[in-house]
């Protein structure tokens, strides 16, 4: 990968997130991006992937997120999920509902980028090949939330996904 533009969330999810897994090592990374999953995981806040390229496709996409405008939206979480992925991981996620401040959101961002968004939309947690540590995580996730609850988005995000992982961009909402 090249890059990928995610959602920003408000400061308040984030030190939820910090003070529900403190101590619990949740890399919210997945494998097979081939970047350094720790230093990444360090970098990268909780988020949304929208959309993501190649590293080859650099030149035609980074001039398009400039142009991006995002109205502020918010989210719907429903609950967490657990998935296979890839090199035999289990990932934990939160279930996103797309609501239509979301789906217009989207729509903008295809258009402006020339290209789908994601199609699973989700927050990821935590990624791990450690089946037993994923699912002692999502009991300790499903404890301490109350389903359903709103997320605004409130900027979006663009990372250099490749080593060295950083952050190029925040987009604010007005």
């Amino acid at each position: 990968m090249g890059y990928t533009l995610v959602t920003s969330f408000d400061d308040f999810f984030y030190k939820r997130m910090d003070h529900l897994l403190k101590n619990q090592n949740a890399n919210k990374i997945p494998f097979g991006r081939k970047c350094d999953r720790d230093t990444a995981n360090q970098i990268m806040k909780y988020h949304m992937t929208l959309v993501h390229w190649a590293k080859e496709y650099d030149a035609v996409f980074l001039p398009r997120v400039e142009r991006i405008q995002l109205v502020p939206f918010k989210i719907i979480v429903t609950g967490t999920n657990m998935l296979y992925a890839e090199e035999g991981s289990l990932l934990l996620y939160f279930s996103v509902v797309p609501g239509d401040e979301f789906l217009h959101a989207m729509e903008n961002i295809q258009n402006v980028m020339g290209m789908q968004t994601s199609s699973f939309f989700h927050i990821t947690i935590a990624v791990s090949q450690d089946h037993p540590y994923i699912q002692r995580l999502k009991e300790v996730v499903d404890e301490q939330c109350v389903y359903p609850f709103e997320l605004m988005v409130s900027g979006l995000d663009l990372y250099h996904i490749w080593t060295p992982t950083r952050m190029d961009k925040h987009i604010s909402a007005p």
